[in-house]
């Protein structure tokens, strides 16, 4: 709120504050189709990998025993680990922010710290 003092003219301070609350919200997944990038940002039905964007850690649920690999953009290998079957999580504390091709065997996707 702008105030100007004009000459004559009391500025008017009594604005009421007032307090507003927020449920829980819930979680949205957008699926996208990427078809000519080659990558799925949405769950497929063996992988599913979150929080995206990720800051300490990223959890992979496989529905198999899979090699996960995270490259940098340049194609460099930055993580990479076996998962099993179930939930995994995957310490990513030493990635620097920026932008990563998640792969585990034949899904890809991007993913964001």
């Amino acid at each position: 709120r702008n105030i100007t003092l004009q000459s004559g003219v009391v500025p008017n301070l009594s604005a009421s504050v007032r307090t507003g609350y927020f449920g829980a919200l819930p979680t949205i997944c957008i699926e996208l189709d990427n078809s000519g990038l080659g990558f799925s940002e949405a769950s497929t039905n063996n992988v599913k990998v979150y929080p995206n964007p990720f800051i300490e850690y990223i959890i992979v649920e496989s529905a198999l025993d899979e090699q996960l690999v995270i490259y940098d953009l340049l194609g460099n290998i930055v993580l990479q680990t076996k998962v099993t079957a179930g939930k995994n999580v995957i310490n990513t504390s030493l990635l620097k922010n920026g932008m990563y091709i998640l792969t585990c065997d034949t899904y890809s996707m991007r993913i964001i710290k």
